[in-house]
């Protein structure tokens, strides 16, 4: 008599769950935001631009990982607005990549923006003259963003994210809307009413820019 295997019983959804915990997305840590912004210093930055051996060089990029991370913790995005941990953690390195390069005359202060604009998020003055309290950065604290310190950039980074945030909360900008990235990114110098999109050549390879560094941290953990 031919033996016939019983049929396994399967729970619903059972099968899925392998899929859902490779879809659920881990918070960076400063340890791999570092690893890939050493990774993106040496293949980007020309050899001429680079005023620091490689031990220093590897020591910035752990400040400024440090730095964002700390601030993303410290000063959080708009969670209503669709912003977690990650999406700060991307936008703003992604603004400190593009404002500065991670230069280190950018970085103590050596080299400022043509508009007097200071440390790697290249903080404009305008930022002191913001209405709401709680996004301000006084001319003193922006003073305080630059050198060659862990604690210059952390003041850096957070005023960053602070700036970062108050056009989030006054355009109503969504971390899940498309237009977002690159309507945060005209927005960042010039400020205007209303936050109309821009389809600008550079806000939208910024924009670009944040969603593969996005992808790379909750996907590929880069």
């Amino acid at each position: 008599m031919q033996k016939i295997a019983p049929t396994p019983v399967l729970f619903p959804g059972l099968l899925l769950v392998p899929f859902l915990i490779a879809a659920v997305a881990v918070d960076v840590t400063p340890e791999t935001l570092s690893g890939f912004l050493s990774s993106y210093y040496e293949k980007r930055v020309e050899q001429n631009y680079r005023h620091e051996t490689a031990e220093e060089s590897a020591e910035r990029m752990g400040w400024i990982a440090n730095g964002i991370t700390e601030a993303c913790t410290e000063f959080p995005f708009d969670s209503k607005l669709g912003w977690t941990f990650n999406k700060c953690v991307a936008i703003s390195t992604t603004f400190a990549l593009w404002e500065s390069g991670l230069i280190k005359e950018v970085h103590e202060g050596t080299k400022k923006g043509p508009a007097g604009e200071l440390c790697l998020f290249q903080l404009h003055r305008f930022i002191r003259m913001v209405p709401d309290p709680v996004y301000r950065v006084t001319e003193e604290e922006r003073q305080a963003t630059v050198g060659l310190s862990r604690e210059a950039t952390h003041k850096c980074a957070f005023a960053g994210v602070k700036t970062i945030a108050w056009h989030i909360h006054r355009c109503r900008l969504r971390g899940g809307d498309i237009l977002s990235p690159s309507i945060l990114f005209e927005q960042y110098h010039r400020p205007k009413t209303p936050c109309a999109p821009d389809f600008g050549t550079m806000s939208s390879r910024r924009a670009s820019s944040y969603r593969a560094l996005l992808y790379k941290l909750e996907r590929k953990g880069l």
